[in-house]
């Protein structure tokens, strides 16, 4: 907690403060009391059993924007050089957070069912080699009839349809907005372009503000007593958006016969590159979680649950915010240059890296659990 704030929390300890910060003295009260207030709401949402819409309009949206701001004017980008590995010359990308409550997933991005270790199962109708999507869907509006409200003849076509809006997604996500003037943003544009749509879009929805924005975090929220995992929710939204990434990669560097081996076997695999591990937070009222999506090429794997922070005393909501604050700065670093690997380097490039790191540190041989 900032040094500035010591006499106005009871109770705290003194290991609990940060050391004084002449630059950050300024707005140290101001966030103190934005702090309080939100604390404060939602103590007052969980005594009122308020409804899940209700927090995430009094609660955390206005913590999401009291981290990550508002939303970066169109076309530019005034933060501050804050990441060492990137060119001083370069501003990094910005941060801020969308709600997406109403989003829905184009076609072509829409996960298909499969069971673990097997080709692809639950075929619509026996021997139509058509799988189950894995969101409700519906035809596209514009392309969609009066007398059609599914889309059981059209799978095959993915510019036709999308998930159904009531189909739930997540709540909110965090988006990297990079720089016009950056030579990645000319070139998501350029990989993303959709001739049927006459503009393009880099995620796996096409909703506007966030058209050529990757996403790098995905929230989904609930409230106690929820039947609903939201990890679920959150797995199949991330699946959709690997789905999409691994689409735009193909366009970019269309697949080769190169192969390498991998250590101890004598099985010989394409090389196939893998998209960096993208951060998971689940709300569950007060508590904030995180979890990793880790791409394992034929699977997505979902590890951890740490515990960020909370909402329920203003101790837990400095260490919240403290750690948002975190993951913004991995977005302005790590999470950009992995983007820029994916669309800008081809597989020779990355094939030698993962010999390299293979050779250094060995294969990793941390247990691994599927989720989905």
């Amino acid at each position: 907690m900032p040094h500035e704030v010591r006499d106005m929390v009871a109770g705290a300890k003194d290991y609990f403060f940060r050391p004084e910060d002449q630059e950050q003295s300024a707005h140290a009260r101001d966030t103190y009391v934005a702090l309080s207030s939100i604390v404060d709401v939602a103590c007052a949402s969980n005594d009122y059993k308020r409804h899940e819409a209700s927090w995430n309009h009094l609660v955390h949206t206005p913590l999401l924007q009291l981290v990550f701001g508002p939303v970066p004017p169109r076309g530019s980008n005034t933060q501050q050089q804050s990441a060492s590995n990137i060119q001083s010359s370069q501003k990094p990308p910005a941060v801020h957070f969308e709600v997406v409550m109403s989003a829905i997933v184009v076609g072509s991005a829409i996960p298909n069912i499969r069971e673990p270790g097997s080709a692809i199962l639950n075929i619509r109708e026996p021997g139509s080699g058509i799988p189950d999507p894995a969101y409700s869907v519906s035809l596209n509006t514009s392309v969609k009839d009066s007398d059609t409200s599914t889309v059981d003849k059209n799978l095959d076509d993915p510019d036709n349809f999308h998930s159904r809006k009531e189909s739930k997604k997540v709540d909110y996500v965090l988006a990297m907005c990079i720089n016009d003037d950056d030579k990645l943003k000319k070139v998501i544009k350029a990989a993303s372009y959709e001739p049927h749509l006459a503009y393009g879009h880099v995620n796996q929805t096409s909703i506007t503000s966030l058209l050529y924005n990757p996403i790098a975090v995905s929230i989904e929220t609930k409230i106690d007593g929820s039947r609903a995992d939201p990890i679920i929710q959150l797995g199949l939204w991330v699946a959709a958006w690997h789905k999409r990434m691994g689409e735009l990669r193909k366009r970019r560097f269309p697949p080769t016969p190169k192969a390498y081996r991998p250590p101890g076997t004598t099985e010989t695999k394409p090389f196939v590159p893998k998209l960096v591990p993208v951060p998971l937070i689940e709300v569950k009222s007060h508590d904030w979680y995180i979890s990793f999506a880790f791409d394992m090429v034929e699977s997505i794997e979902i590890r951890g649950c740490t515990l960020l922070g909370s909402t329920d005393t203003i101790v837990k909501a400095y260490a919240l915010i403290t750690n948002l604050g975190l993951v913004k700065r991995w977005i302005e670093t790590e999470f950009y240059q992995g983007i820029t690997d994916w669309f800008t380097k081809d597989d020779s490039v990355l094939e030698a890296q993962d010999a390299k790191s293979r050779t250094a540190g060995g294969v990793d041989n941390q247990e691994r659990v599927s989720v989905g």
